[in-house]
């Protein structure tokens, strides 16, 4: 089993301010890579430890030059990367997808976005033909499963709502939310973004119950990494205090 290892974590705001963790993370490395022009949407590099890495997510631009950037400033390329991990197949979070050689985990409900086949589920038509993205998904995840590279893992959570097949991914005490969910500047949680999304109420209820599947064991949980805004630094508090309110 490859299991990923993390030395620092250092996230960034989507107007590109820093949140440092300090010492909440002190074996581990998380690097964000912000999209301003797509919102802040980032895309995540973790560092596996045995000299490669994992992504969450491949931003918008379809170089990936923002990724291959912050790759170099970690001395790695794409060659380095051993997996990438997608959260839910909106153009925002694949984009860069086609220029890393390496697998493509993601959940099988997803395929029809990835693949170019269909086009996103939102409230207002889309009268546009879909288009061919010439990605297809390498290794198809299921809710619960667990993968691991170099000396850490990634865990899988099915979280459908903003998408059929949206997924949360937790490692190393993050949680990468994807567009499950986005943070206020006052530090609050909100859910997934009505706009933009198949279905809110659905996102709402599944929110819910990964936070009854994390409740005991939320001490594992420092971190939530929405894709759109700043991290939050609380654990699973902001994710309480949004489903209370709901």
């Amino acid at each position: 089993m490859r299991i990923l290892l993390l030395t620092t974590l250092t996230l960034l705001t989507a107007c590109d301010v820093a949140a440092p963790m300090g010492g909440s993370l002190a074996d581990g490395l998380v690097q964000p890579v912000t999209y301003d022009g797509a919102g802040g949407s980032q895309a995540y590099i973790i560092d596996s430890g045995d000299g490669r890495v994992v992504l969450i997510d491949t931003g918008l631009d379809e170089d990936a030059g923002p990724i291959l950037d912050a790759l170099a400033d970690l001395d790695r390329t794409a060659d380095d990367v051993a997996a990438v991990f997608i959260t839910h197949g909106h153009p925002d979070h694949i984009g860069g997808a086609a220029q890393f050689d390496a697998p493509l985990y993601a959940r099988p409900e997803e395929r029809p976005l990835i693949t170019g086949e269909q086009n996103p589920e939102r409230p207002f038509p889309n009268f546009d033909e879909p288009e061919a993205t010439g990605l297809d998904i390498d290794v198809p995840v299921a809710d619960g499963e667990v993968y691991g590279f170099g000396y850490r893992t990634v865990e899988v959570f099915a979280l459908p709502g903003h998408t059929a097949g949206h997924t949360v991914y937790l490692s190393a005490g993050v949680l990468f939310m994807g567009d499950s969910a986005s943070a206020t500047s006052e530090g609050e949680l909100n859910g997934a973004t009505w706009l933009f999304s198949r279905d809110t109420a659905e996102n709402d209820a599944s929110l819910a119950a990964l936070r009854d599947r994390l409740d005991r064991e939320r001490d594992r949980i420092h971190t939530l990494a929405p894709a759109h805004s700043e991290a939050l630094l609380e654990g699973l508090a902001p994710l309480d205090r949004y489903l209370d309110g709901v």
